[in-house]
């Protein structure tokens, strides 16, 4: 099974629809189209005097381009598991970056000082919340390790009652 990796770019920026709890997907009803918003800006494809803030990104490696036009990037399960992941590293990594900087700006007492009375550091709350989506990502990955078993299992008691030319064994 292939998965559709939609992704949007402003400038020379771009990301993976989904990525963000503001994104969000609709269908233009005019034109049947796909739109993209981000809930949180409010910048989307959706051109509005004539041009649109953000641009879906086609595929790359899209032989048919030419005779198609643009297309979507289809992924499998494992890419997708992969790509999800990386993009957990990227956001937790960024959070730090961020971390770091208010440190530098603020100064690290009054950070700090912020920290406790927030209840705990942010370094910590970040390395938490990571603990927390790998733990969610491994699970998830085995449930999905486990359905694939289960499938395979049922192709392979398919197979048992087909013969290789496809006669029926009763």
């Amino acid at each position: 099974m292939r998965f559709p990796l939609i992704k949007v770019k402003r400038g020379d920026a771009v990301r993976i629809v989904g990525s963000n709890s503001h994104d969000f997907l609709c269908i233009d009803e005019e034109t049947g189209g796909l739109q993209y918003t981000d809930l949180q800006s409010l910048a989307g494809t959706e051109k509005h005097n004539g041009s649109a803030c953000l641009n879906f990104v086609p595929n790359e490696q899209d032989e048919i381009d030419a005779f198609m036009g643009p297309t979507v990037e289809m992924v499998s399960l494992e890419e997708l598991i992969e790509i999800a992941t990386q993009n957990l590293v990227d956001m937790t990594e960024n959070q730090i970056k961020m971390f770091k900087i208010a440190e530098a700006h603020v100064g690290k007492e009054a950070l700090l000082e912020e920290n406790q009375r927030a209840g705990k550091n942010r370094k910590q709350g970040a390395q938490e919340l990571l603990d927390e989506k790998v733990n969610n990502l491994n699970e998830m990955i085995g449930k999905y390790t486990a359905t694939l078993r289960s499938c395979h299992e049922k192709l392979k008691d398919y197979e048992n009652i087909y013969h290789s030319d496809g006669d029926l064994i009763l």
